[in-house]
């Protein structure tokens, strides 16, 4: 599935929590500017995710986010949605989704 990446958006008290994203379409992910650190995201930006089973998510500090020059983004290692029993687990690599 073809990704599509959000324009960023800048954290505030009114940034929607990870739940919120589910309005998004499947396969979209944004990158939030200056969230705060009791979200654990690491460097101060967030990036949610939309998998393709319409699940949102907030990435921690366990993934790498590569930005590409075509703002596509590759996540190491691969994406795990373990609240579901059925959660979707692949790869997100320049913008794709990919199941394993």
């Amino acid at each position: 599935m073809q990704g599509k990446r959000l324009s960023d958006v800048q954290w505030d008290l009114r940034s929607p929590g990870w739940a919120e994203w589910e309005c998004y379409a499947p396969g979209t992910y944004v990158r939030v500017l200056g969230a705060p650190a009791v979200l654990h995201c690491g460097s101060g930006d967030c990036w949610y995710l939309v998998d393709p089973m319409g699940r949102a998510c907030r990435l921690s500090v366990v993934h790498n986010v590569t930005v590409h020059e075509d703002e596509t983004i590759t996540v190491t290692p691969s994406l795990l949605d373990s609240r579901h029993s059925d959660g979707w687990h692949g790869f997100l690599t320049r913008g794709v989704w990919r199941s394993v």
